[in-house]
């Protein structure tokens, strides 16, 4: 028997890369399934029923519901590093293993992405190009930027991405680069050269914030109202994270009254269901783009060759892969597909 593997909302997997899915092929039954990424258990199952595989993107959601209704499936892959939209204890209750792609795949190209984002919103790169566009070449003098040489930035976040950013940050231009991060020891800090900080120092002394961190129940809306009143005036904020962790409220309040400079942005709250009518896509001093920041031909790659290999791993070698998101699965054993 040959297992019947789903990609589900993952439009980039095996298009750039055909050989991901010749790959795939060569041991599975692969099929594509797209449905809304708000779409219902009740829709989402039947989708999937005698699937015993999936590589999906961030959505849709795998909720308990859907998954214990779906007895034939032992794996989901994240064709990316979060699995925040996958009931990891329902999964483990269920005996199907998830797993996800390490983060040191997507490390470099997120880690450019929120430089690229710094130095759009540092020199009002995207203002300017639309007045351009809109014949206005000799208007320049309203677009006049700030260096990042020297600048303090502050990382909320120092995992692979932000350690990178600050490597990118500290070498190129000379910045002096501050870190908030309650999960990690003093030790990993002082190794990269970086001040560790308070939450509030970091807030109150940096000309860029930059957010690295997942998204958690301690986290949610964790910038708000408090958190941009202690901002300096002109900031930037740059987030390659997750839009759940902004106040949206709030953003748009500092931005509107010019509090807050630029706000940077990967993500949104609600993405990719974002109406047109958005205040944030109205505003000059925000700059938003449609979730880039893994999207290299490099990171791609990568990223498709790990959902290969877990699937394989499960599959064919029977063995739980390397990147399992819930291991306390372990202790069970790896559920029979057969």
């Amino acid at each position: 028997m040959r297992p019947k593997i789903a990609i589900v909302n993952s439009s980039s997997f095996g298009k750039l890369f055909p050989e991901h899915l010749e790959k795939l092929s060569k041991f599975s039954d692969v099929r594509r399934i797209n449905v809304p990424a708000n779409t219902s258990a009740a829709v989402l199952i039947p989708e999937l029923q005698g699937i015993q595989g999936v590589i999906t993107s961030i959505t849709p959601k795998y909720s308990a519901e859907v998954l214990r209704a779906l007895p034939h499936l032992v794996a989901i892959a994240r064709h990316g590093i979060s699995v925040s939209n996958i009931d990891l204890k329902a999964a483990t209750m269920c005996g199907i293993a998830v797993s996800h792609v390490p983060g040191m795949v997507e490390r470099e190209a997120v880690a450019e992405h929120a430089v690229s984002l710094m130095l759009a919103a540092s020199r009002q790169l995207f203002p300017a190009y639309n007045a351009v566009q809109k014949g206005s070449w000799n208007s320049r003098a309203q677009f006049i930027g700030v260096e990042l040489k020297e600048k303090r930035i502050g990382l909320v976040g120092f995992g692979n991405v932000g350690k990178r950013v600050a490597e990118i940050l500290m070498k190129g231009f000379g910045c002096e680069v501050v870190a908030f991060d309650p999960f990690l020891e003093d030790s990993e800090f002082i190794s990269q050269g970086v001040k560790r900080v308070t939450f509030k120092e970091l807030l109150t002394t940096s000309t860029v914030i930059s957010l690295h961190c997942s998204l958690n129940d301690s986290n949610h809306k964790a910038i708000g109202e408090g958190e941009f009143s202690l901002m300096k005036k002109g900031s930037i904020l740059v987030n390659t994270s997750c839009g759940e962790l902004i106040d949206e409220k709030a953003l748009i309040k500092y931005l509107s009254q010019g509090y807050l400079g630029v706000y940077a942005s990967d993500v949104i709250e609600g993405a990719p269901q974002v109406s047109l009518d958005h205040p944030l896509l109205k505003m000059q001093n925000v700059i938003i783009v449609p979730h880039l920041g893994a999207y290299t031909y490099e990171s791609l790659k990568g990223m498709g060759d790990t959902a290969i290999q877990d699937m394989h791993d499960i599959f064919t070698a029977e063995k739980f892969p390397d990147n399992l998101a819930n291991k306390d699965l372990i202790e069970s054993g790896l559920k029979k597909w057969q």
